[in-house]
């Protein structure tokens, strides 16, 4: 859970994050955008997603099944 994402909502401004799974571990990156600009937001996270490998559920961290 990204709790700047949600305040960032919250505050009617468009926020999203976009999970990752390098290496075995879990990360993501968080993307904001001026109010009103939800589109172009959701534009950029689907060309960073294209860019990422597959996210499995549940992680599985190194040596901690």
């Amino acid at each position: 859970v990204a709790p700047g994402a949600a305040l960032a909502n919250a505050g009617g401004f468009p926020a999203v994050v976009v999970p990752e799974a390098g290496k075995g571990i879990p990360a993501g990156v968080q993307i904001a955008a001026r109010a009103g600009c939800d589109r172009a937001l959701l534009r950029l996270a689907g060309q960073v997603t294209a860019g990422l490998p597959v996210v499995q559920y549940p992680f599985e961290l190194a040596g901690h099944p």
